[in-house]
């Protein structure tokens, strides 16, 4: 009797797992859902990406002089199972600010808390920094397959959106701005390797957070910023308006200085 009801829990509970992937098994599709993501890489904190394929121990060199690694601690790694394979260094593997966007975008980061949504389609990795708190997700748009394991996990399907998938974050950020009421994005840049199939180009639209502090978590493989970045014009009138004032001030001190001298 009891080894019955222990089949009966492990048969409920793999039944519920292919359901929230999205019942892959049943739709006679060729991809597989795929969980043990290949590594993302971003080269010198720029936001164009790499990955390391699953295994990888010969990576980059990182600045403690140890190889990059992209390792998964499962026995069969590529399963289909909850196990991801991860960076061995997050900062070497480029977390952080993006330098080509001045650090508008974040590495290796999502903003306020992991959205919950993105736990049905990817795992998080590296919880080393939380934001202050969750922020108000909008809309999560991007490939079909990725949405449906997010039905499968309670998401509303009022808050998916499989109409376009965003090529890379820039896009993503684009239809934060052209979505009402969105101020903040992730985007989702994993890759997985051969036929199985790939979540990465998710793109979450959130609204602003309401709590004070620490904006961004990290999260590997997520990229995320505002809606909108500083523009090179808007740093031009800057230092343009700096170097007006400073002429003003040395005038005002040598008249200061004539006058106390005529005392």
């Amino acid at each position: 009797m009891l080894g019955s009801m222990k089949a009966s829990v492990f048969v409920g509970a793999v039944g519920s797992q292919l359901l929230s992937m999205g019942l892959w098994a049943l739709k006679g599709s060729p991809s597989r859902a795929a969980w043990a993501w290949e590594c993302t890489y971003y080269p010198d904190g720029h936001e164009s990406v790499e990955y390391l394929a699953i295994n990888t121990t010969d990576g980059p060199e990182c600045s403690n002089g140890e190889k990059l690694t992209c390792l998964c601690d499962h026995p069969v790694c590529g399963s289909w199972d909850v196990t991801p394979a991860l960076p061995s260094d997050l900062n070497c593997a480029g977390a952080g600010d993006d330098a080509s966007t001045n650090g508008c975008f974040k590495l290796h980061h999502t903003y306020g808390t992991f959205p919950a949504g993105l736990g049905a389609a990817t795992v998080r990795g590296f919880a080393t920094t939380d934001a202050c708190g969750a922020a108000n997700v909008l809309k999560y748009v991007g490939p079909a397959d990725a949405l449906s394991w997010m039905v499968g996990a309670g998401v509303s399907t009022e808050l998916l959106d499989n109409s376009t998938t965003p090529a890379n974050p820039k896009a993503c950020q684009g239809l934060c701005e052209a979505h009402a009421g969105c101020e903040y994005f992730s985007f989702l840049d994993q890759a997985t390797p051969g036929n199985w199939t790939s979540a990465r180009g998710v793109c979450v639209l959130m609204e602003a957070l309401s709590c004070v502090g620490t904006m961004y978590s990290t999260s590997h493989g997520i990229v995320s910023g505002p809606k909108t970045c500083p523009t090179a014009t808007t740093a031009a009138a800057s230092q343009v308006s700096f170097a007006w004032r400073a002429p003003s001030s040395a005038v005002t001190m040598g008249v200061l200085g004539s006058l106390i001298l005529m005392a």
